[in-house]
């Protein structure tokens, strides 16, 4: 499921020229990424969700190595490393130390992490009723916050990892 907010990029061109037989696309008048992940999760049909942006890029092998940690796992929520989108030193650096404090943060009662990439048990989503529409920085860790306060579970692992736009660190500077 695609959700756009009208973007100003390819988004929905881009989907539009999937292979993906079952792929909806969602055009939003609410521009709004919480209002957007909430209103796809209504339409999902799974028992898992998996939420990430539109600039993540993923390999191939990724979607079935999220299914093998969800069956290895009894984690409600979970996500991984990332891998960074650039070939040079500093793009490796930022990724490890986000890597490293991803890592320290599964460890604390208030986990920090990256929304970009979370998959949540459907039931744990709708249990807290979703991403609160009032957030508009770090969704994912308010989500994250209210499900460990309900003693639901949370892990980051090693692999599979995604690649992950540095994009927004680069303009505003690391």
């Amino acid at each position: 499921i695609v959700v756009d907010g009208g973007s100003t990029d390819k988004t929905i061109q881009k989907a539009n020229s999937s292979k993906l037989e079952n792929l909806k696309i969602i055009k939003s008048q609410v521009k709004n990424v919480c209002y957007q992940r909430n209103l796809g999760a209504t339409i999902a049909k799974s028992d898992h969700l998996i939420f990430m942006d539109a600039d993540n890029r993923i390999p191939d092998y990724f979607l079935q190595g999220m299914k093998y940690r969800v069956d290895s796992s009894s984690l409600d929520i979970l996500t991984t490393w990332i891998a960074p989108d650039g070939k040079d030193l500093e793009s490796y650096a930022i990724s490890g130390v986000i890597n490293l404090w991803l890592d320290v943060q599964q460890r604390t009662n208030e986990p920090w992490l990256i929304e970009a990439m979370l998959l949540i048990k459907r039931k744990v989503f709708l249990s807290l009723k979703g991403f609160d529409v009032k957030v508009h920085i770090n969704e994912g860790y308010d989500l994250v916050s209210r499900a460990i306060k309900k003693n639901y579970s949370y892990g980051v692992f090693k692999d599979p990892v995604y690649t992950f736009s540095l994009r927004r660190l680069r303009k505003i500077g690391t």
